[in-house]
């Protein structure tokens, strides 16, 4: 939107940068939420590894239509009607402690927060210039990462019992809403059609639609499967689950510098950089896990780098498309990295099964390689087709 003041333009990212993180910090409190009120109710196992999934399917049922939701129902109606959905289950899943429907229910409350993600995120893509978009998405993932972070630690406050963080959970949602009083001029509209269907969009951009494949069967594997891997190497159980916290801090710290680095850099030169740099972090892990201090400062730089490869993705594609074909190719992104988190977990599951605790790492290692491979056929293919440094556009 090139017609807002810079003034405006701020408002507006702050609102939708706010939306996201308040929002995170709920999402995060609910999810460990219900798989621990799930085990306290006798679910087996199976049952709550069934019922983590159904967050990826959701993913993958509702982005497609996202694109023809803004322009039907319109940004701010949808990200309002959205809020009000998720908070309306997260309520439900306290008063009616029933599992056959939770499941149902887990489905329409991460839709209705899919939705809102997305929304935001295009959003904030529309809003970014591109000589600083890199640093604009580097704030937004550091502030949702560190949102992220937040929600479980106030579990620790609230405690996981009764209504209470159910009740903190919904209030945190709606909370996230109060900028939007502010914005009411300003919100992004999306009034046109794409000018090509959904199914074109997931390869139209294939070097950044493949690192949101990439990142997402990557940080879903490692979540479920590090602590394990640290576990079977020889570490406690306490410091296996801490490794993943500073897996996370990485991701906080380390993006307002990538994206920096992506206003400055071939954007996809840079998103293969840190494939690479991906991988030699698997490769390095096995020599690492016994090594404290040089662990956790390697899980730290490794995490920070990979997820930059989602940082980066996002301002590949708002490079490429703008307005209704920008709201499509978002959607794709994102139905790209819920394919990813579907695949990835069983994928480095089975790798573990066959080469033991070294399978996690050699999984990932592949991963990046492959990524490495075939975005580097693509950006090939695709050169000349992203502006460079010097010739993106600046604001006076």
């Amino acid at each position: 939107m090139t017609d807002l003041t810079p003034g405006e333009r701020r408002r507006g990212l702050i609102a939708a940068i706010s939306l996201v993180t308040i929002s995170g910090i709920g999402l995060s409190m609910l999810y460990p939420l219900l798989a621990l009120a799930l085990d306290k109710m006798g679910a087996p196992g199976s049952t709550v590894g069934l019922f983590s999934t159904v967050g990826s399917v959701a993913t993958l049922g509702i982005t497609p239509f996202i694109p023809r939701l803004l322009r039907v129902v319109g940004t701010l109606p949808l990200i309002m009607g959205s809020t009000f959905v998720a908070i309306a289950c997260t309520l439900a899943f306290k008063g009616w402690p029933e599992i056959w429907i939770w499941f149902p229910l887990r489905f329409v409350n991460s839709a209705a927060l899919l939705v809102l993600f997305v929304v935001s995120e295009i959003w904030i893509n529309q809003f970014a210039e591109d000589h600083n978009r890199g640093r604009v998405l580097g704030i937004y993932v550091a502030c949702f990462s560190g949102g992220a972070a937040v929600g479980p630690a106030l579990l620790y406050v609230v405690g996981t019992t009764g209504w209470v963080p159910y009740l903190a959970a919904a209030a945190l949602m709606a909370v996230a809403a109060v900028p939007l009083a502010f914005v009411r001029g300003v919100v992004p509209v999306f009034d046109e059609r794409p000018s090509r269907g959904f199914r074109s969009f997931l390869v139209a951009a294939p070097l950044a639609g493949f690192a949101a494949l990439a990142y997402g069967a990557v940080e879903t594997s490692l979540l479920g499967l590090l602590p394990i891997y640290a576990v079977r190497t020889g570490s406690t159980p306490e410091a296996a689950a801490l490794l993943l916290s500073f897996f996370g801090l990485g991701n906080v710290l380390l993006q307002l510098p990538v994206g920096w680095l992506a206003d400055r850099m071939e954007r996809r030169r840079l998103l293969l950089g840190c494939a690479v740099v991906g991988a030699l972090g698997a490769l390095a892990l096995p020599s690492l896990i016994s090594q404290p201090g040089l662990l956790e400062f390697g899980l730290v730089l490794w995490g920070g780098v990979v997820a930059g490869m989602y940082t980066i993705g996002l301002a590949v594609i708002a490079g490429r498309f703008s307005g209704a074909d920008l709201a499509a190719a978002n959607s794709a992104f994102i139905f790209l990295y819920g394919m990813g988190m579907l695949v990835g977990p069983p994928a480095a599951g089975l790798a573990m099964d066959v080469w033991g605790p070294r399978g996690l790492p050699a999984a990932i290692a592949l991963l990046f390689g492959a990524y490495v491979v075939v975005g580097g056929v693509a950006w090939w293919r695709e050169e000349g087709t992203e502006p460079s440094p010097e010739q993106r556009p600046t604001t006076p």
